[in-house]
């Protein structure tokens, strides 16, 4: 057994306490082992509370204050992974281009962060996973990310019963909408960093497309970027119908956030509309209580940029999306889609030639439809999505 080995086993390991750090470092080094030195003394490692035990843990490598991306690839940012619709699964893997994608995530819900680093196969069993990595082109944080002090701070965190109800805003008690999201179930402590923050872990290198789904917050993280936004060139929003109550106390409605956007310099891929020009019907008023009925996923473009091709399947304005109501599909133009409720999956399109091409299933008649709330409408001419 070499010799700075032995110096560290069975009773001879109190000989380690008679050198000084500079010797005790060159014998582990010389034995292969890592320094067992504090890396940063004057930070508490392990902090026990009277209601839980915070733990300081190293997540992800920078290289001179950067994630470390490789330059021939393009950047998507995502804030408030869970574990469904991440854009791992969209984009990294499915996407038209998926190689040419590089992917930074946040996570504050613990749960959902190891899950994510759990995902990918590449690294199943007992293989070594590089630190931070969910696939191969993409690093996940267990932050929330949202306005405030720059440097980073501890918040209170309300977790639902599905993380979707999940946030750092309190649940508006007073809506009608989703009232399964009134309890919470636990209150945790995470990590929240702004937006300028990350994007200056990655600066300055652009964002080609920031998702973010911070249930209720999504505007104030765009607003956290300050002066680095510039750097992202779409984003994509969860926004409220004007007509439809918001879920979380304080969270703007949609003409609030288009307002917000366009100061900002940010205009909708195509056109929203934020109250419908035609009067949702109260006489089936289920709609309202509803994420499909009142939420429209919208994303929003730098003014000067364009649009690519994978991007359009995050661009889903819904109803917020029509541009006039029609009674049946007669009424509809060669490839213009025909919504039949709030969703893609209930709507009609007719291929140039006039007939009806997607989906197969045969179109209602609408005469109806909008006494129980849901509309036909007309959307402008978009890609069909995937």
């Amino acid at each position: 057994m070499p010799l700075a080995r032995a110096v560290f086993s069975g009773s001879n390991a109190s000989l380690v306490g008679a050198l000084s750090p500079h010797h005790r470092r060159q014998l582990r080094e010389k034995a292969g082992i890592a320094s067992r030195e504090s890396v940063h003394p004057a930070v508490a490692a392990l902090e026990v509370t009277e209601d839980g035990i915070f733990a300081r843990i190293h997540v992800a490598a920078l290289k001179d204050g950067r994630l470390i991306i490789p330059v021939n690839l393009s950047v998507l940012l995502e804030i408030g992974v869970s574990d469904r619709s991440t854009l791992d699964q969209q984009l990294l893997e499915k996407g038209k281009e998926a190689s040419k994608y590089f992917l930074v995530s946040a996570e504050p819900l613990l749960d959902k962060y190891a899950r994510g680093l759990s995902r990918s196969k590449k690294w199943a069993n007992d293989n070594f996973q590089p630190l931070g990595f969910h696939h191969e082109r993409g690093i996940i944080l267990p932050f929330a990310v949202g306005d405030g002090a720059t440097g980073g701070e501890v918040l209170g965190f309300n977790v639902g019963r599905v993380a979707g109800c999940s946030s750092l805003m309190p649940v508006d008690l007073k809506s009608d909408r989703l009232k399964w999201c009134r309890q919470v179930k636990e209150r945790r402590e995470v990590p929240r960093v702004t937006l300028r923050e990350v994007l200056g872990w990655i600066s300055p290198r652009p964002v080609e497309l920031l998702k973010v789904d911070a249930q209720g917050m999504d505007l104030r993280v765009i607003e956290s970027a300050g002066d680095l936004l510039p750097n992202v060139r779409r984003f994509q929003l969860e926004v409220v119908a004007d007509d439809c109550h918001g879920l979380y106390v304080g969270q703007p409605n949609c003409s609030t956030v288009v307002a917000r956007a366009a100061q900002l310099g940010y205009a909708p891929a195509s056109p929203v509309f934020c109250l419908p020009s035609w009067r949702r019907s109260p006489a089936w008023s289920h709609w309202r209580t509803t994420a499909f009925g009142c939420e429209y996923e919208v994303v929003f473009v730098a003014h000067g940029v364009g649009m690519e091709d994978d991007y359009w399947r995050f661009h889903q304005p819904n109803q917020g999306g029509c541009e006039r109501v029609i009674k049946n599909m007669e009424e509809a133009a060669a490839d213009e889609v025909v919504l039949a409720g709030t969703l893609w999956r209930w709507g009609w399109k007719k291929d140039p030639n006039g007939k009806v091409a997607w989906p197969k299933k045969k179109p209602p008649d609408f005469t109806d439809i909008g006494t129980r709330g849901a509309y036909a409408c007309l959307q402008p001419k978009l890609p069909s999505p995937k």
